[in-house]
């Protein structure tokens, strides 16, 4: 009996080895048929629950930040609205009177110029982190300027596909504590007011963040991926 069950044994795997070196070897390399289609929208629609929407705080959304201040300690603004349509250029804008600004205000109409400054106290103990970025929103398109006016980088507000809206603080300006720059907004977006529609004369965008904040790279990285 065990030498009739060996042989019963050995014959299904050899059987079963036959087949296996069979599928492998008929296996096409390539797919020259239609195959099924990858619908986009439902992978974003999945992945989306991973980001804000209805679990938001309790999803990616709410560990992207380690911190964020923004209060007059931190974060001073001044402001100054070029008259009219007109747009000075930076020399011209640093001559001017500024006033104090706060973040919620709105500014327009659309197609005006408004300059900013900006001074920044960047907390000590925030050196142990990766990295230290400047949230600035004005909801429409900006430019920061160093204080001697030489261009750094442009923003984009709005919540959009184009959004661009964080500005890294340079390492020297973090060991230093503190960094003063400037910045000058248009009112309008990047292919003007309200894309190929009838211009809205009378836009006002508002400065929805202007923020100090230490972002958490891990997490963003899993986002980007």
């Amino acid at each position: 009996e065990d030498s009739q069950f060996l042989l019963i044994l050995s014959f299904t795997m050899s059987c079963n080895h036959a087949a296996r070196r069979s599928e492998e070897a008929s296996y096409p390399e390539l797919n020259r048929s239609a195959g099924s289609k990858w619908i986009k929208n439902l992978t974003h629609d999945r992945l989306s629950q991973f980001t804000g929407g209805h679990y938001a705080d309790i999803n990616l959304s709410s560990v992207l930040f380690t911190h964020r201040i923004d209060d007059e300690a931190h974060v001073k603004l001044q402001v100054w609205s070029a008259p009219g349509l007109t747009k000075p250029l930076f020399e011209e804008a640093m001559k001017q009177k500024f006033r104090p600004a706060k973040k919620g205000e709105s500014f327009g109409p659309s197609w005006t110029n408004h300059w900013w400054k900006v001074s920044l106290k960047i907390p000590s103990d925030w050196s142990e982190y990766e990295r230290v970025q400047f949230e600035f929103d004005p909801s429409c398109e900006a430019m920061i300027f160093a204080s001697d006016g030489t261009p750094l980088q442009g923003i984009t507000g709005g919540y959009g596909g184009d959004r661009r809206v964080d500005f890294i603080i340079p390492p020297e300006a973090r060991k230093a504590g503190k960094y003063d720059f400037v910045v000058e907004s248009s009112c309008n977006g990047m292919f003007g007011i309200n894309g190929i529609d009838a211009p809205d004369m009378n836009r006002y965008f508002s400065l929805a963040s202007a923020d100090l904040v230490v972002p958490n790279q891990e997490a963003w990285r899993l986002l980007w991926d």
